[in-house]
């Protein structure tokens, strides 16, 4: 076979292949319809395809939502719940997040598959009725909790309500990407904000005495934090004028274990609240252990769970 044969071979070959990619390979936005969002996925294999596919629909989807967050934030009609989630997410915040926007993925379709001399191509969709509809699901649920707290109206019950209208505001960016109108919700960031403004009015200063390990741990700064949250006026100087007095400590005790270069640790936090006539009127306790090479080591692992045990439990001091 001479070489101009071999050349007009490979030519009719390469237009032949050309002729038969399908158009979502190189355009799945134009192949498209308005009710889906599209991604492409290369692998080296069918499975391989396909899981890249998805993930490519996760990524547009944030993309889009990152996009639209950025506009709102910008923009002179961003709604007031908006400027909750321009200061970033937490961990637990960013997790529910996380766990409901994966739950929606779960409606992505492979659609079409391709395979070339060296990869196989797949085409995912996400029906964004159906995925909004999850989405609306979940908010509804949101909006019962939220609703809750609020007609409770305690600190620690308004504290919560902003958490979750956080979780809730995310998810709604989410929905507006699908959707495109926002999901209405029955209480507003600017109606929580104006009863924690009530609660703030009230002037209730709060004496904080705390006793830590050694000096690694920041229990206390936490501790602070979350009442400073919830409104109360924090002071950590005897002889100023409370209304309660919040005492607690963070103690380490040392336990057998029999494993060289190792060593275990039970860490005891307890806090209790006091009223002016210095009667106990709420406490909170709480028990983890751990190990590490040293004290400081089982303290840092020891910290997620005590830092979510005090987020979660100081309301019980009782002092609304």
């Amino acid at each position: 076979m001479n070489a101009t044969l071999s050349l007009t071979l490979l030519l009719l070959t390469t237009s032949a292949l050309a002729l038969s990619k399908p158009k979502w390979v190189n355009s799945p936005d134009e192949f498209c319809p308005p009710t889906l969002l599209c991604a492409v996925g290369e692998g080296t294999g069918q499975m391989n395809a396909e899981i890249n596919a998805r993930a490519g629909i996760g990524k547009v989807f944030e993309t889009k939502v990152k996009s639209k967050m950025t506009i709102n934030t910008s923009s002179s009609q961003t709604s007031d719940s908006d400027s909750i989630l321009s200061g970033g997410m937490d961990e637990d915040t960013y997790q529910q997040v996380t766990e409901v926007s994966e739950a929606v993925l779960d409606g992505v379709e492979i659609k079409e598959t391709w395979e070339s001399n060296e990869s196989v191509f797949a085409l995912a969709s996400l029906h964004k009725r159906k995925a909004a509809d999850r989405l609306a699901t979940k908010m509804n649920e949101i909006d019962e909790q939220i609703k809750t707290h609020y007609e409770l109206g305690k600190r620690s019950d308004l504290s919560k309500c902003l958490k979750l209208l956080k979780v809730r505001t995310a998810l709604d960016l989410r929905y507006e990407i699908l959707k495109g109108s926002r999901y209405p919700g029955s209480i507003s960031y600017s109606q929580i904000m104006k009863k924690k403004r009530e609660k703030s009015k009230l002037g209730t200063t709060v004496l904080l005495d705390f006793k830590e390990v050694g000096k690694i741990s920041e229990v206390g700064t936490w501790v602070r934090e979350k009442l400073l949250e919830e409104d109360f006026k924090v002071v950590r100087r005897d002889g100023k004028a409370h209304t309660f007095a919040v005492e607690g400590s963070l103690a380490s005790e040392e336990q057998y274990m029999n494993v060289k270069g190792w060593v275990k640790y039970k860490f005891l936090l307890s806090v209790k609240s006091k009223n002016g006539n210095g009667e106990v009127v709420g406490s909170v306790s709480h028990t983890v252990l751990q190990t590490g090479r040293s004290l400081k080591q089982a303290y840092e692992k020891a910290i997620p769970s005590i830092k979510r045990f005090i987020n979660e439990n100081l309301d019980q001091l009782n002092m609304d």
